[in-house]
């Protein structure tokens, strides 16, 4: 699919939807977006499994920008 130019996808990560980040940014990059902003909430507590689930859906996007040249990740680091 084409690219979508010169738009920056914020990504909003909830508790509740967490589960889904991989597969939603996946999905997008289908859609041809390329630039990213994720957001985790903040000011709410998050329990530790949630941490966790969290920290493997990353490394799930870092392999997909592994494998996806030209793929913008606003916060990388």
């Amino acid at each position: 699919m084409a690219h979508v130019p010169n738009v920056l996808v914020n990504v909003i990560v909830l508790e509740g939807n967490v589960a889904s980040l991989s597969s939603r940014f996946q999905r997008l990059t289908e859609l041809g977006f390329r630039r990213f902003n994720i957001l985790p909430a903040y000011y709410v507590v998050w329990p530790g499994r949630k941490i966790r689930l969290l920290r493997s859906e990353l490394r799930k996007i870092r392999t997909l920008l592994s494998r996806e040249p030209g793929i913008f990740l606003k916060n990388r680091h």
